[in-house]
C-alpha cells in the first residue's frame, strides 16, 4: 500500500525549493534534524520504499525492515577508522550482514541530499554522481579531497581522502548498492577492487608527484592506509559506506 506522508513546513519549504516529492523532501528534512512530525516515528519515505527511517530522540536516523537498526552517525574519518568487511570471493559485500561496519554517512547539504535522492530514485549508471556526492560530503566533514587518484581519464581510484592531520588516508569506490549488496569487480590479472594488488597496479600508473600518490605512499608505508565501498542506498536515500579489507 502507500505511504502516507504528513508534512512538516520544513519538509515543505525543502519540497518547494528542490522541486523533489513529499517523501523525498521529508527525508531531507529529517537527514538535516528537523524537528516536528518527523520526530514522531513516521516514515521518511515515499511509497516505493521497502525499509523505513525512523528519528530517534536523540536525532540518531534508525533504519527498520532492511538494515538491523543502523543509526546514522558517523563520517568519513569514523568510516576509515570502522572494523573492515571482507568481501566474498565473488567480491559481493553484504550491507545487512556486515552491519556491525556499516555507516550512514551524514549529509548536511540539502543539495547533496538531492543528489543522493536523485540516484535513489533514477539510479547512477557512469556512477558519476556518486563520486562528485562522495567528495562534496567528505569535503564538507572536513575532509580533504586528494587530486591525482585518476588516470586515462576516468580510471583508478574514486576518491582519495585524507583527514586533517594526515593520519587518516581513505581509498574509496563508489558503488551501486543493488538488493542491498556492493559488488567489487576482478582484473584481467585476477586482482579485486581495493585489494593491494590492485592498489599497486593503479599506483603505477598515475603521476608519482600527485597528492593523492604521495598520501597513499606515505600511508602504505605507515600501514594506515584504509578502503571502503560507499554508494547510495536506493530503498532510503542515504549514503551507505563500509569499512573493506580485500584479500
Amino acid at each position: 500500500g502507500s505511504t502516507l506522508i504528513r508534512q512538516t513546513f520544513g519538509g515543505q519549504a525543502i519540497q518547494q525549493a528542490l522541486g523533489v516529492s513529499p517523501g523525498a523532501a521529508e527525508l531531507i528534512y529529517g537527514a538535516l534534524g528537523g524537528t516536528g512530525e518527523a520526530y514522531a516515528g513516521l516514515s521518511l519515505l515515499p511509497a516505493w520504499a521497502k525499509a523505513a527511517t525512523v528519528i530517534n530522540a536523540d536525532g540518531t536516523l534508525t533504519l527498520t525492515g532492511g538494515s538491523n537498526g543502523l543509526n546514522a552517525v558517523n563520517d568519513f574519518e569514523l568510516l576509515a577508522k570502522g572494523a573492515p568487511a571482507t568481501p566474498t570471493p565473488g567480491g559481493y559485500v553484504n550491507q545487512v550482514k556486515v552491519c556491525g561496519s556499516q555507516c550512514a554517512l551524514n549529509i548536511s547539504d540539502p543539495a547533496d541530499q538531492a543528489v543522493a535522492t536523485q540516484i535513489a530514485l533514477n539510479g547512477d549508471p557512469t556512477g558519476e554522481l556518486t563520486e562528485s556526492l562522495i567528495n562534496s560530503v567528505a569535503q564538507k566533514q572536513g575532509m580533504t579531497v586528494l587530486e591525482g587518484g585518476k588516470y586515462g581519464g576516468n580510471r583508478g581510484f574514486d576518491a582519495v581522502l585524507q583527514n586533517s592531520d594526515g593520519s587518516v588516508t581513505l581509498l574509496v569506490d563508489g558503488k551501486q548498492i543493488n538488493n542491498g549488496t556492493f559488488s567489487l569487480s576482478q582484473t584481467t590479472s585476477g586482482d579485486m577492487q581495493l585489494s593491494s594488488g590492485w592498489i599497486q597496479s593503479v599506483m603505477d600508473r598515475l603521476d608519482k608527484t600527485s597528492p593523492a600518490y604521495k598520501a597513499i605512499s606515505q600511508a602504505q608505508e605507515d600501514g594506515t592506509l584504509t578502503t571502503a565501498v560507499v554508494g547510495v542506498n536506493k530503498n532510503t536515500g542515504q549514503l551507505i559506506g563500509v569499512p573493506v579489507k580485500t584479500p
